[in-house]
């Protein structure tokens, strides 16, 4: 989803959320918790792809989410974690800090890094992954030339890669 006209005040933090989908679709976060009892509609429709932990009152979502279809398909009743969370883009499109058309263009260029990142990759390996499945795979690329010292060489492999976790900086607080 591309927004080019300013939202109604109350409407832009979920317009931008829902244009960006990083949280989702694994580019920043590894699983998402679910509660049993608090999410438990959610819980109900993807029993299947929840992984329970301890004695069934808390469980996990890996990313790519599977609500997540290029936006999130249950936004209405997602888990708690994805409703009370807010990046640091999110907070300054708040407090008045970034108006929205900034706060959009950031997260168009997010996107579109991962669409890059996504092209060399599947030039590379000869796959066929989109935006919404090639950061999870890039994220153990990376740790894995990092555990056998060939940082530089994935960097120069992936620098789309490179410049959208910098771009990411915008997004999320240490």
């Amino acid at each position: 989803m591309k927004m080019t006209a300013d939202p109604r005040p109350g409407q832009k933090n979920s317009d931008l959320c829902q244009s960006c989908g990083l949280c989702c679709n694994g580019a920043i976060w590894d699983t998402t918790d679910v509660s049993l009892k608090h999410d438990e509609q959610f819980a109900t429709i993807f029993v299947k792809e929840i992984e329970s932990r301890g004695e069934g009152k808390l469980a996990k979502v890996t990313q790519p989410c599977v609500a997540f279809k290029g936006h999130c398909t249950q936004y209405e009743i997602r888990p708690h974690d994805c409703r009370s969370y807010q990046c640091k883009l999110l907070k300054q499109l708040s407090s008045g800090t970034i108006d929205f058309h900034k706060a959009q263009k950031t997260v168009n260029t997010a996107t579109r890094l991962l669409d890059s990142s996504a092209e060399q990759y599947n030039a590379l390996y000869g796959d066929n992954l989109t935006r919404d499945e090639i950061a999870p795979v890039l994220r153990e690329l990376s740790k894995k030339a990092h555990t056998n010292h060939h940082d530089k060489a994935f960097w120069q492999t992936f620098p789309h890669y490179v410049k959208f976790l910098a771009v990411c900086e915008q997004f999320f607080e240490d």
